[in-house]
């Protein structure tokens, strides 16, 4: 026997199973330390408990040994500790462990700990002390045995319970403190744990342990019931997914609860319509979850009677989107843009997106024929589209993430892609899932969509993918189990208590097949092979938050110029980035790969050429050659991102100018359509790189006289085509460099395409900071059609309002007098605002409303817009 503590990297494995047992704590410290120099450093509760000890956020559960408490370190890279905050009464841990015990490392078998260790090179295991204590609960549970722990217990004593502290179950009834000076001894803890038996070697597939879970699970669900209260997400959402969970057993004697509630579900949102005042608006999530629900029990079982209440929901979804398919917290605000505009005012989050989209796609396979419903799913698609093989997707209308996985976005869509039949997106996802299967624990906000949505897209690889993936991810799943047979979300993050049951049923019943989010109706793409299945799952140690350690850094030259080909963006991405820190010029090997025929070499190849910053004249003319005349999108944005690297008079001369007309031939449409929107998306980043070519990397940092010498013969036809572009990245950047780089005279002929831009924002942006730019400079003009987009600006009463709210009223400070009839709900705002905001906030706003006071009864002449639009 011996420990598992986190001091076993491979780097000091050897030395560790010589010394591990007679080691002390200072030297195991010291030890595990020194391979993170350089990096965040992990809290050490042997010094100190963490501030969020009395309130209780960031609980991890231990499994079925009823202990709550905290692990240190970073997510998915270095926790070491774990500190017991409490110990249920009653159960296994009771008696065995104490408040503020710190567990450091599990004492296993030899050759056990291999169970935890990562891919070669991968060396940022996934909390390492979580799974280690997880892994050892599995083995322990097989047969039945004893779960051996390293603990540091302090000396404590009893104080009064704090106000407001609340348990995982109850308030204690008594509160320990550590006693000062601290004083410890390490000793070890033994708990027994009952054998439940071993997972097969295929679970969830032919495993009765799966089984058995499945029927444990399914019952906590019935015992509890399905609240189906209206308006509060944490009761929707997990309601809908515990639904969907006993509905994936596929066994009938769930079918009379799941009935109930679809019929109360469906009830709610019939007679509903987004144009009348429509119900429960204000959570994107709760009604994309639901509708996927309903759009999946519909297709089960052909209940006709929730058949209203599903239409009239997904024709909410469905005319509730933005023009580019994508949603917010909220559905459109359609008395402020009418259908298809911003979604909220606060632009995509690609999250609740996808399920909303998924939820239609599924209720047009349910033979709602509706044009809204298919649109919704196309646009939806084309927007994901933009995302194959560049990178993760983003939190919203946002370049191309660099990493495995963003929040289960990637997951998401694979299953997404799988349920339309797009092979090629599917299959780009999956891997991408599969590559992630280490880092599940993180999430904005936290992880549990992360952990929702990675069993069913790594599953879109076929039975053995999924096993592989679920066989990594295993050990979170443990630590969820909760003492009464149920599951509830585990980790930091603001979804405490959530239940994840449903969840739970979501995987493990993967192998039924009876939903088609867990693969009813057959995967659209082939199984993954043995050897892309072991592909996939190895890239993942092309890790987030490199370091000396990294994988990239000890490969030799031809082994990264290989890599670069890889079918994995981010494994591109991270050796493009390791060739750009190489001294040896690999420029004619990459202009090689850019002219062969593999199109994932020639998206490594544009990649590190960027990087590389060693673009040679031939390179540059093949790339102005990819953008003229290649059809690939993907290709071409590679190649617009490394011209726009481009630097000096080569830039000037050659690259700006080919790229401008570029900008300037493209005709884009009246509206954003599917058929159009990847060439609209890509011709703003055309013009994007164009432009970077003068400001470099930061527009915001750029001196103001950076424009002087650019030909504006080509400048002004590429402004105005960016302004009528109808996505985000166009218009924004035209008014930033309109407002920051030309003059007043300049800047006029602009004025009329500038106003029509922020009176119809682009439908996915996140539009505050172009459309205060854009009112701001017609307001400073006086332009009185300023005045009601500048108060409406202020009074939107949508998410983000309070960023608005000083933007707004300094525009309608430049009317002084005229704005007169604004000034009450000015002042309220204004005495609104100030309390409870942070002293930087109100000092801005104190400055704002003071420039208001000062104008208030100053009269200034006002023009009209409309001769800057009969201009354009």
């Amino acid at each position: 026997m011996k420990m598992i503590t986190l001091l076993q990297t491979r780097r000091n494995r050897i030395a560790c199973r010589l010394a591990v047992l007679t080691i002390g704590l200072f030297t195991l410290l010291q030890t595990a330390d020194a391979g993170f120099s350089g990096r965040h450093q992990p809290e050490n509760f042997l010094e100190s408990v963490p501030g969020s000890f009395e309130g209780g956020t960031g609980v991890w559960n231990l499994g079925p040994l009823g202990v709550f408490g905290f692990a240190n370190g970073t997510p998915y890279m270095d926790s070491r500790q774990f500190l017991v905050r409490e110990v249920l009464p009653g159960t296994l841990a009771d008696g065995r462990l104490r408040q503020h015990d710190v567990i450091l490392g599990v004492l296993a078998p030899d050759g056990w700990e291999e169970r935890v260790e990562a891919n070669p090179g991968d060396f940022m295991p996934n909390f390492y002390i979580l799974r280690s204590i997880a892994y050892a609960i599995e083995e322990a549970e097989k047969q039945g045995g004893t779960l051996k722990l390293k603990v540091w217990r302090p000396e404590t004593e009893e104080v009064p319970v704090p106000d407001g502290i609340s348990g995982a179950i109850d308030t204690p009834k008594s509160w320990s403190v550590r006693k000062e000076p601290v004083n410890a001894n390490e000793i070890e803890v033994e708990i027994p744990i009952p054998a439940r038996g071993a997972f097969s070697k295929t679970s969830p597939w032919n495993c009765p342990r799966a089984s058995e879970m499945i029927e444990q699970l399914a019952g906590t669900i019935m015992a509890r019931g399905l609240p189906d209260g209206r308006g509060h997400a944490s009761q929707s959402i997990t309601a809908a997914l515990d639904a969907l969970g006993l509905l994936a057993t596929g066994e009938e004697k769930y079918l009379p609860l799941v009935r109930d509630y679809a019929r109360a579900v469906a009830g709610f949102y019939e007679g509903s319509h987004i144009l009348d005042n429509p119900k429960n608006t204000g959570s994107t999530w709760t009604l994309a979850y639901e509708n996927l629900f309903l759009a999946e029990y519909y297709l089960a079982t052909g209940d006709k009677e929730v058949l209203p209440g599903f239409t009239d929901l997904s024709m909410q979804l469905a005319m509730g989107r933005s023009a580019v398919g994508t949603f917010s917290h909220g559905l459109v605000q359609v008395d402020l843009f009418g259908l298809y505009g911003p979604a909220s005012s606060y632009g995509a989050m690609n999250q609740c997106s996808i399920t909303a989209n998924m939820s239609l796609a599924l209720a047009r396979k349910a033979g709602l024929d509706k044009k809204e419903i298919d649109d919704a799913v196309e646009i939806g698609a084309e927007f994901l589209r933009w995302f194959v093989d560049k990178g993760t997707i983003a939190y919203g209308d946002n370049p191309p993430w660099m990493d495995h996985e963003s929040n289960g976005v990637n997951s998401q869509a694979a299953v997404f892609f799988d349920i339309i039949g797009d092979r090629h997106s599917a299959d780009y996802f999956t891997r991408m899932t599969l590559a992630s299967a280490r880092i599940r624990t993180q999430g904005h906000t936290g992880h549990y969509f992360n952990t929702l949505w990675g069993p069913p897209g790594a599953a879109r690889g076929g039975p053995a993918a999924a096993h592989a993936f679920m066989d990594l991810t295993r050990w979170y799943q443990i630590l969820e189990q909760r003492v009464d047979g149920s599951a509830a979300f585990n980790g930091p993050g603001r979804y405490g208590n959530w239940s994840t049951a449903g969840v739970h049923l979501l995987h493990l019943c993967l192998p039924r097949q009876q939903l088609h989010i867990t693969g009813k109706g057959g995967n659209s793409m082939a199984p993954l092979s043995q050897e892309a299945l072991k592909k996939s799952i190895d890239n993942g140690r092309f890790v987030r938050l490199d370091s000396k350690r990294s994988t990239v850094s000890g490969m030799s030259v031809p082994e990264l110029l290989a890599e670069l080909g890889s079918a994995n963006a981010y494994v591109r991405h991270k050796v493009a980035g390791e060739l750009g820190r190489r001294d040896e010029n690999v420029v004619n090997e990459l202009l090689a790969m850019l002219k062969g025929p593999d199109r994932y070499a020639r998206y490594g190849a544009l990649l590190a050429l960027k990087e590389t910053g060693r673009i040679s004249d031939e390179a540059m003319d093949e790339m102005l050659r990819i953008l003229r005349e290649e059809k690939d999108i993907t290709l071409r944005r590679y190649a617009s991102g490394a011209l726009g690297s481009v630097r000096g008079a080569r830039g000037l001369e050659k690259v700006m100018p080919a790229m401008l007309q570029l900008v300037i031939d493209y005709k884009t449409g009246d509206s954003v359509t599917p058929e159009n929107y990847l060439e609209d998306k890509l011709n703003g980043m055309i013009a994007d790189s164009a432009f970077s070519i003068v400001y470099g990397d930061n527009i915001w940092r750029a001196n103001e006289n950076s424009f002087e010498g650019v030909d504006r013969d080509l400048l002004y036809p590429a402004l105005r085509s960016m302004l009528v572009n109808p996505v985000q990245a166009g218009p924004g950047r035209a008014i930033t460099i309109i407002n920051r780089f030309l003059d007043e005279e300049e800047q006029a002929k602009f004025l009329g395409a500038i106003y029509l831009a922020v009176k119809n924002p682009p439908p996915s942006s996140n539009s505050v900071q172009y459309r205060v730019q854009g009112t701001s400079m017609l307001a400073r003009r006086h332009i009185k059609e300023a005045m009601p987009l500048a108060y409406g600006m202020m009074m939107e009463p949508t998410h983000g309002r309070f960023w608005r709210i000083p933007l707004g009223m300094e525009a309608l400070g430049y009317f002084g007098k005229a704005a007169a009839p604004h000034f009450e709900d000015m002042q309220k705002m204004y005495e609104q605002f100030i309390e409870g905001r942070r002293p930087r906030e109100v000092q801005r706003m104190e400055a704002v409303w003071q420039k208001v006071l000062e104008n208030k009864d100053k009269e200034f002449e006002l023009k009209s817009i409309q001769p800057y639009l009969d201009a354009m």
